[in-house]
């Protein structure tokens, strides 16, 4: 009952307010996804970097004693089953002239910020993690990889390669 109430809390507050935690930007990602495919033809419409506009939620919440990495890995987990619900949101033309095809919903992690240094954050290895364990084919996982990319997150790519999925796509 709690739960439910929290979920109604934060559909409540996003997208009409801008998100205060990483469940109501979790939240607000998921709504501006499905207010895309409502909206338009519903094939690529990226998430981009999400592990970068997302961390700073993560880390002020855990901070804060907030959110627990247990929960936002579940919240990720969520979404990455939602944005794999898509076909049940779409036109009945549209669903018919794209049955079977993939949306496109691409994901990109890691890479170099801004200043050059690595990208790779905590987020960058929930998001790995949650593609390994609910294997749904939304939404597409890109890695960008460099010279100085960590050889623990490396390993993380490497395990997610190894189960066979198809993700993640590795760019360099």
């Amino acid at each position: 009952q709690a739960e439910l109430r929290q979920i109604s809390q934060v559909c409540h507050r996003v997208p009409a307010q801008p998100p205060q935690t990483f469940w109501e930007a979790v939240q607000m990602v998921w709504f501006v996804q499905l207010g895309l495919i409502l909206s338009e033809n519903s094939l690529a419409f990226n998430l981009g970097r999400f592990d970068q506009y997302m961390f700073p939620y993560y880390q002020n919440d855990i901070q804060a004693a907030l959110l627990s990495p247990g929960l936002a890995q579940e919240l990720i987990e969520c979404l990455w089953i939602k944005l794999s619900e898509w076909i049940w949101v779409i036109s009945r033309n549209t669903a018919n002239y794209f049955a079977g095809y993939n949306s496109f919903q691409n994901l990109t992690i890691g890479g170099r910020k801004r200043d050059g240094s690595d990208a790779f954050n905590q987020l960058s290895t929930m998001c790995i993690k949650a593609t390994a364990h609910v294997r749904t084919p939304q939404p597409g996982l890109s890695v960008r990889i460099h010279p100085d990319t960590a050889e623990e997150d490396l390993m993380e790519v490497c395990r997610l390669i190894r189960l066979g999925t198809g993700f993640p796509a590795v760019h360099n």
